[in-house]
């Protein structure tokens, strides 16, 4: 598994995981990621049609998990 890979060359590096769904940092929790970022949050067609930063999902993987959050992706506006 790469994070293991990971974290046996890099014991002190913290893993991101960018993520485009509440539902994708629900499958990688049981990985333990250092933090995760919303880089991918707009580049599915699931996800087209929202807001942009998508502040909406930020809130969400706040309140469901302990992970640091980082909001990223179209953070420089609006309308992406």
């Amino acid at each position: 598994m790469i994070f293991e890979t990971v974290r046996r060359s890099f014991p002190d590096r913290l893993i991101m995981a960018d993520i485009s769904s509440v539902e994708n940092v629900r499958v990688i929790a049981r990985l333990k990621p250092g933090n995760i970022a919303t880089t991918l949050s707009w580049y599915t067609t699931d996800n087209s049609q929202r807001l942009k930063p998508d502040i909406d999902l930020v809130t969400m993987l706040v309140k469901e998990f302990d992970f640091p959050v980082m909001p990223k992706g179209t953070t420089g506006s609006q309308t992406g």
